[in-house]
């Protein structure tokens, strides 16, 4: 399986990009009003030609759009505003993040629309978007939570792609706030939630570490032949992070080595010989008895890809037909 995903949205972005366009349009329009520099005039009629890209363009073509502003104008991570006061103001004009997410409604919107209810920067963090209509007579409505959008190409770094749909990453609060803040990542050397490629795969496995007071002790690691795969874990700590969930690897293994290969052959058998339905096959007694690991979406549930390859890893250990 590849690295937690988001799927692409294209109607959302079109919603999105026909919201907020009418907007940066009529500051554009104001700002042109006020200048009769050149530059100035030329920067904002770049920005007006670009804006649907800027609002909806895909990862790779917002990189695209921000090379051709860093090469005209010199705005790049290192100099976000080419050295110029006048774009750093025009620009955080246009593409005014804070009033976005003030907007208590149309972030909600949004949030809604995207419809991502996992964190996935690390599967383990709920991020649903929940409003309650408080009472059919006053029609009011009640925002209880939604998930934090994080800039995966810094707004401070990036001030231009600071509404851009798809760098609006949904995301938990530990990753986004504790961990990313505004940290860089690169597309070449870590994963995107919304780009998927084939070679980014991995797959969570345990180790056995020694035993304690009777017990067996486990850590958790990765298998992946990718390096965006390892470079991610590393930038948001998840190797560290993912062993706070030892305890399902624990789950999983106390379920094995109550019903390892042998007694789970004859546990089969004794429900075949007194005619049980319940347990007709192999796969029936271990759908009863891993329920909790069987996954068959690991983005839309806690810790989905974790059980998955847990469940995975133990099927190795069974002699099945």
């Amino acid at each position: 399986m590849m690295m937690f995903s988001v799927p692409y949205n294209d109607k959302a972005a079109e919603w999105y990009c026909k919201k907020q366009s009418p907007i940066c349009k009529d500051i554009i329009k104001d700002e042109l009003k006020k200048t009769t520099n050149a530059d100035e005039i030329n920067f904002l009629n770049d920005v007006q030609s670009s804006l649907e890209i800027l609002l909806k363009g895909k990862p790779k073509a917002l990189l695209d759009i921000q090379n051709y502003f860093s090469e005209k104008y010199g705005m790049n991570s290192d100099d976000p505003y080419g050295g110029s006061e006048y774009f750093c103001d025009v620009t955080n004009k246009i593409f005014n993040y804070a009033k976005l997410s003030g907007n208590k409604e149309f972030a909600y919107e949004l949030a809604k629309k995207i419809g991502v209810t996992i964190c996935p920067y690390c599967n383990r963090e709920f991020i649903n978007t929940i409003v309650i209509e408080e009472s059919e007579e006053s029609r009011s409505k009640c925002e209880i939570s939604r998930p934090e959008f994080d800039h995966f190409f810094p707004k401070s770094k990036y001030p231009l792609l600071a509404l851009s749909y798809y760098n609006l990453i949904p995301s938990g609060h530990i990753c986004n706030s504790s961990i990313k803040h505004d940290r860089e990542l690169d597309i070449n050397t870590h994963i995107h939630p919304y780009i998927k490629d084939s070679n980014d795969v991995f797959n969570f496995r345990s180790e056995l570490t020694g035993m304690k007071d009777g017990y067996s002790q486990y850590k958790i690691d990765i298998a992946t032949e990718s390096e965006k795969v390892r470079n991610t874990f590393d930038f948001f700590y998840l190797r560290d992070i993912y062993q706070s969930h030892i305890d399902i690897v624990e789950r999983i293994y106390e379920i094995y080595n109550k019903y390892p290969d042998g007694e789970f052959r004859r546990l089969v058998e004794y429900f075949k010989k007194f005619d049980m339905p319940i347990v007709e096959t192999e796969e029936d007694l271990l759908n009863i008895l891993y329920s909790e690991f069987i996954i068959k979406d690991a983005d839309k549930e806690i810790l989905g890809k974790l059980k998955q390859d847990m469940y995975l890893e133990i099927l190795q250990l069974y002699d099945l037909d």
